[in-house]
Parts: structure tokens; sequence; C-alpha cells
């Protein structure tokens, strides 16, 4: 028995230490760090913000590059042609004389190496945009200013609702 009372008298004590006294500012700013709504809120004010941002980087130019390589482990070889399989491709008009062909070979590839490369570069700016450009961060421009009264009116009515209870 003088354990269950004691337990009892332990409990309550812990509760009411355990209690603090909050003034309405308190629960203000409380409610306004811990607040999901609000949360949200700042979460939809920043996207604004960043959409903003992109529309304005939207007028500069874009510049876009590109490097590859390649190794070729068996490359063309030279392509060369005897001089008399070459004068035997032509048919001659009779009573021409006909050139001698010597025992030369004649290059007409000099060959592939084995690695290979590439380089790009394109620079893309809009010039002619028929004011999309312009209207587009117009609009973002509109909508971060929304988001912002958006923020600061659930931020009233939130602190509205809680002072309206405390007090």
């Amino acid at each position: 028995m003088k354990k269950v009372l004691l337990s009892a008298l332990f409990v309550v004590l812990s509760m009411q230490l355990s209690f603090a006294v909050y003034t309405s500012d308190d629960l203000v700013q409380i409610m306004k760090e811990n607040s999901a709504q609000i949360r949200i809120e700042e979460a939809n004010l920043k996207q604004s913000k960043a959409d903003k941002q992109k529309a304005l980087g939207d007028f500069f130019p874009k510049i876009d590059y590109s490097v590859s390589g390649a190794y070729i482990a068996n490359p063309i070889d030279k392509i060369r042609v005897s001089s008399e399989d070459l004068m035997s491709m032509f048919t001659w008009p009779a009573g021409t004389p006909q050139p001698n062909a010597n025992d030369e070979y004649i290059e007409l590839y000099k060959g592939m190496e084995n690695t290979q490369y590439s380089f790009a570069l394109s620079l893309t700016w809009p010039i002619l945009t028929w004011g999309k450009l312009i209207k587009q961060h117009s609009i973002y421009s509109s909508l971060v200013t929304i988001q912002e009264n958006k923020l600061s009116l659930e931020k009233k009515k939130s602190e509205a609702e809680i002072r309206s209870r405390y007090e």
C-alpha cells in the first residue's frame, strides 16, 4: 500500500514539474517553427524563387561542349594500287599511244591512326523569342509575390488562432 501511494505521489510530482508555463508569444514562436503548413508554404516559396532564377537564366546564352576519343585496334592500312592495274581500268581510243606502266605503286590512302578524337563546342543564345522569356520571368516574379503573401497569410492565420485560444 505504501508503495502504491509513493508511486502515485511520485507521478503527480513529476507531472507538475514537467509542465512549463508558456506565454502566447512563446506559443506563436513554437508554432512558426513546427507548423507543417508553414513549412509547406516556405518550400513553395523557395521553389518559386528557384523558378524565377531559372527564368532569368534563360536570357543568357548556353554553352555546350563535348570531347570524345576512340581507340581502334585494327585500323585501315595504306591503300595502294599498282600502276599496271590503274592503267588497265581505262580503255584507250584506237590509234592513241598507251602510256607505259612501270611496276610502281600509287598510294591512294595513307592509312588510319589507332586513336581518333572529336571536339565539339556550341553556343545557343535565344535572340528572337517573341517576348516569351520576358513574360515567363514576369509570371515567375508574380508567383514569388503570391507565395510570399500566402506564407505571410498562413503565419498570421496561425498566430491569430493561437492567440484566440490562449487568451
